[in-house]
């Protein structure tokens, strides 16, 4: 089917259509503007995923190093503590 002519179409013809287009236009309006707002949803939502990923890899990191840390001070205390008694046992 052809699009009608402009020029052959009556007045009330011409209003029905502006206004179908004016309701298409408006229809795409509100899911352009519902495409954004979920955009920025999701956009929120990964920052903070990121920032909760971001916090247990620093949790982790401290972790391994505070647990690294007391097992190597313990192994040096106790390094020290055989030494010291078998100098004294001599």
């Amino acid at each position: 089917m052809c699009a009608p002519d402009r020029d052959m179409m009556d007045n009330d013809d011409l209003a029905d259509m502006t206004f179908t287009e004016s309701s298409n236009l408006s229809e795409e309006r509100d899911e352009i503007q519902e495409i954004r707002k979920q955009s920025q949803r999701e956009t929120a939502q990964v920052r903070v995923w990121r920032i909760m990923v971001t916090l247990a890899l620093l949790a982790t990191a401290v972790a391994v190093t505070v647990t690294t840390y007391i097992l190597l001070v313990n192994q040096e205390d106790e390094n020290f503590r055989n030494v010291v008694s078998r100098t004294l046992c001599v």
